[in-house]
C-alpha cells in the first residue's frame, strides 16, 4: 500500500489482508487505506477462517452501506 499513497483507482482489489494476532489495528490501517483508494469498484479477498469476514458479511450478500 506504501507505493499507492495518496492515489487512487477505478477499481482496487486487496487480497491476503489477514489481521496479525499480535497488531489487529494495522490490519484496520491497511484496509482503510486501500478501501479509500477505489472510486469505483472495490473487491476483498479473504481466505474463509478470516475475523474479517464477520465485519463484511452484508457486503458479501449484496448490502451496502446506507441501506437498511
Amino acid at each position: 500500500m506504501g507505493r499507492f499513497k495518496g492515489q487512487e483507482s477505478p477499481a482496487v482489489i486487496l487480497v491476503d489482508v489477514d489481521p496479525e494476532p499480535t497488531d489487529p489495528d494495522r490490519a484496520d490501517r491497511v484496509l482503510f487505506a486501500g478501501m479509500t483508494r477505489a472510486t469505483v469498484r472495490l473487491e476483498l479477498v479473504l481466505r474463509t477462517g478470516n475475523p474479517l469476514n464477520e465485519r463484511f458479511t452484508g457486503w458479501r450478500d449484496g448490502w451496502h452501506p446506507g441501506e437498511p
